[in-house]
């Protein structure tokens, strides 16, 4: 299939934003597609292509790989008043009121200028299926535009919870603008049940995975006379945070000096300021070493060398980077406890998973994950069903469904 995938991030973003679409379009060009992955660009870069170069550039494209089509936006207008900390909460409020009601999204100057490149891409490309994700709302307005441009179908893509990213007055009038879509994918179980109200109740799942190398093996090095452990991720504010710390220092202060100072702990994420401050204290009992974004091939060899895999749990979401943890095969402590699908998940891969309602539990949660270490529990199994290009195949089918459908109805 010709495919293109439409990301507002762009894949050598350092955010978890540019994950899932960036993995999937090289999944999908493995499996023999030609894929086009359009985003907006990486910063205020120059000598962008113009609509003009696109069908020389894909003529001369290498298809092992995706070709990356990054759109530059045009001028903000009043939008650069919306993304101004410093504008009044009331007038920011009335610029995304105005601009979702009348223009159906807040990233219409990145719209705007994708818009441009879509007669090029729909004519020399011809796509035969779109994937797009929210995200936000203009990924899907561009997706609708060339599926318009190039006759073809779009397949929207729920990354986000749809109630906790569009204000409720918005969310059905908005929803009747993606009717258009031949199917709809989301990221977890949880996501296709927030969107159940406002979408279709045939909702697809396809979990962002992980890449096969992230597997634990017997040769995975133990670090000599020290022991690690870690906290990976968004924090979500500081409430759990600190009673997170509070919960590590309890568990700290119960061990001995000699046992303790053999200890480091480790943060790698977006939030190292918040966690810094939160963990100030934290040197007092053990080696900290807080960090921002870590590339993957380091962050997961901090995750197979731990004793235990922390992370912060938000009703907000699904954490996909359970499966990272997964396939570390470690010790896995989250806190506040997860919600029901990354537990049965975890019950159902036999994943040594504590998933904690107190500090209490923390403190137990880590002191077995202390003792057992550094025999490593079972890998969990039938973990290899959750790899990108596991997904990627399931993927390929409800594309290629989509495609079939629209063919059998033109």
């Amino acid at each position: 299939m010709r495919i293109v995938l439409i990301n507002h991030c762009h894949p050598d973003t350092p955010h978890v934003c540019a994950t899932r679409f960036r993995e999937f379009s090289g999944a999908l060009a493995r499996r023999g597609h030609q894929v086009v992955l359009l985003t907006a660009p990486l910063g205020n870069v120059t000598g962008l292509p113009e609509p003009s170069d696109i069908p020389e550039l894909l003529a001369a494209h290498d298809f092992a790989a995706p070709f990356e089509l990054s759109t530059p936006p045009m001028a903000p207008g009043m939008l650069s008043y919306l993304r101004n900390e410093n504008t009044p909460r009331f007038i920011r409020q009335g610029i995304v009121l105005w601009y979702y009601i009348v223009r159906g999204g807040v990233f219409t100057d990145w719209r705007n200028g994708a818009r441009r490149y879509l007669p090029a891409l729909a004519s020399s490309f011809e796509p035969e299926i779109i994937w797009s994700n929210f995200g936000n709302t203009d990924c899907w307005n561009i997706a609708a535009l060339l599926s318009t441009e190039a006759e073809c179908p779009w397949v929207a893509d729920i990354k986000d919870f749809w109630s906790s990213f569009i204000a409720a007055p918005l969310r059905p009038r908005l929803a009747r603008r993606y009717g258009g879509a031949k199917a709809f994918t989301a990221l977890s179980g949880t996501h296709a049940a927030d969107a159940r109200a406002w979408f279709s109740n045939n909702i697809e799942i396809i979990y962002s995975g992980f890449r096969p190398g992230m597997v634990r093996t017997g040769s995975d090095e133990i670090p000599d006379g020290k022991m690690i452990f870690n906290l990976t991720g968004a924090v979500y504010g500081r409430e759990h945070l600190q009673i997170l710390k509070a919960a590590i220092e309890a568990w700290l202060s119960n061990l001995s000096a000699d046992a303790a100072a053999n200890i480091e702990f480790i943060y790698c994420g977006n939030d190292a300021g918040d966690v810094k401050e939160v963990f100030g204290g934290l040197a007092r009992f053990c080696k900290t070493n807080i960090n921002g974004f870590v590339p993957l091939e380091k962050l997961q060899e901090i995750q197979r060398r731990s004793f235990a895999n922390l992370y912060i749990a938000s009703a907000r979401t699904f954490h996909h980077k359970v499966f990272e943890l997964f396939a570390a095969g470690r010790s896995i402590i989250c806190y506040p406890r997860d919600n029901a699908e990354t537990e049965g998940l975890a019950g159902q891969l036999g994943a040594d998973f504590h998933s904690c309602r107190s500090s209490e539990e923390i403190v137990s949660a880590l002191q077995k994950s202390f003792d057992q270490f550094p025999l490593p529990p079972p890998l969990p199994g039938g973990i290899t069903a959750f790899t990108w290009d596991a997904q990627a195949e399931k993927l390929e089918n409800i594309l290629l469904d989509a495609v079939a459908s629209d063919t059998g109805n033109s």
